[in-house]
């Protein structure tokens, strides 16, 4: 039997077939409520997401790779600042990415700490509340592009996106978020912005 009682938790989002899904079931099935038939079943594609992580423990266990490896590896190489938050907003875990960001070399140097001590006020206290509310509700922000100033007075342009941190009980206890450094796009964008204006100008002054 591919569901129970105790694994039918709250339902998700609306979905085009007028099935409402839920990911949360700790089976890794995901579970539908038909709106017409009041039944409650779980439909094919759960069975695929439950052949895809198959797939992937047989692939890590072939290369004696684990999951916390594969995590601490993507942490250690990957150009994006990533980071956990506790619901305090103080940082638990960061990239080597994000290190840089903070102008840091070591990773205690950073945990327990919190935006505040390495950003203005201004952008910290922006920060500290898009977070809270990311836990008060669960949202996520996705894709937010976002100009940060660092306490030393340097400018940095990302792209960021924000999602609430569960633990293995669904329950929401801090946020993780993926940040990507755009100032080099920003800044070329701005210098052609520029380039055409003053172009625009000296056009104008021709006519």
């Amino acid at each position: 039997m591919c569901f129970s009682s105790k694994s039918i938790v709250k339902l998700g989002m609306q979905g085009n077939s007028g099935y409402r899904s839920s990911n949360r079931c700790p089976d890794r099935l995901i579970y539908y409520h038909c709106s017409e038939t009041k039944k409650i079943g779980c439909r094919s594609i759960a069975k695929k997401r439950c052949n895809m992580s198959r797939m992937a423990d047989d692939f890590f266990k072939s290369v004696s790779l684990s999951y916390k490896d594969a995590f601490e590896l993507m942490m250690k190489s990957t150009s994006d600042s990533i980071y956990f938050k506790n619901c305090q907003s103080r940082f638990l875990f960061v990239s080597n990415a994000q290190l840089r960001r903070l102008n840091q070399t070591d990773m205690q140097s950073v945990i327990g700490k919190s935006d505040f001590d390495f950003f203005t006020k201004e952008h910290a206290t922006q920060t500290f509340q898009e977070e809270q509310e990311i836990i008060r509700t669960g949202v996520p922000i996705i894709d937010e592009e976002e100009h940060a100033e660092f306490a030393n007075g340097e400018l940095l342009w990302s792209k960021v996106s924000r999602y609430p941190l569960y633990d293995h009980e669904r329950n929401i206890v801090g946020t993780w978020g993926i940040s990507t450094d755009i100032t080099r796009l920003v800044q070329a964008q701005e210098e052609v912005t520029q380039a055409n204006a003053k172009l625009m100008a000296l056009s104008m002054m021709d006519e």
